[in-house]
Formats: structure tokens, C-alpha cells, sequence
């Protein structure tokens, strides 16, 4: 009965990484390599790319409407 449920467990049990919202990649740093907002996790990159983004170009609008997602 043990053997069968030592290969129902996955092998990194108990870790759990964040995954960007925007660019759906882990960072290095984990958890401390980000932000929460809502139920959404944003990369310390994607946050820099935000802020340092021309106001009305198409990919600023692009962060914007997905950010709009998560407050529907």
C-alpha cells in the first residue's frame, strides 16, 4: 500500500513556485522575486518593463487590459 502511494506523490512535494501573470516564467529569486496583486503574481522584469513603459504603446496597453482581468 506505500508503494502505491510513494508514486501518487509528486517528487517535489511542498514546493510551490510563482509563475509571472504576464510572462509566465518563474523567477530565480522565487517568491521574493515578485509582487502579489489579487490572485496574480508579477515578476520583478515584468514590473521594471511596466514602469518603464511609454504611456498609450501597444504594449502598454497590452499590461493594462490583462491587469484588468483580475479586478472582473
Amino acid at each position: 500500500m506505500r508503494e502505491a502511494y510513494q508514486l501518487m506523490v509528486p517528487s517535489a512535494r511542498g514546493i510551490l513556485l510563482p509563475r509571472c501573470y504576464l510572462c509566465g516564467e518563474v523567477p530565480s529569486q522565487g517568491i521574493h522575486g515578485g509582487m502579489k496583486i489579487r490572485k496574480a503574481f508579477i515578476c520583478c522584469d515584468c514590473e521594471q518593463d511596466i514602469v518603464h513603459m511609454e504611456v498609450g504603446s501597444i504594449q502598454y496597453q497590452t499590461v493594462v487590459n490583462k491587469l484588468k482581468e483580475l479586478f472582473i
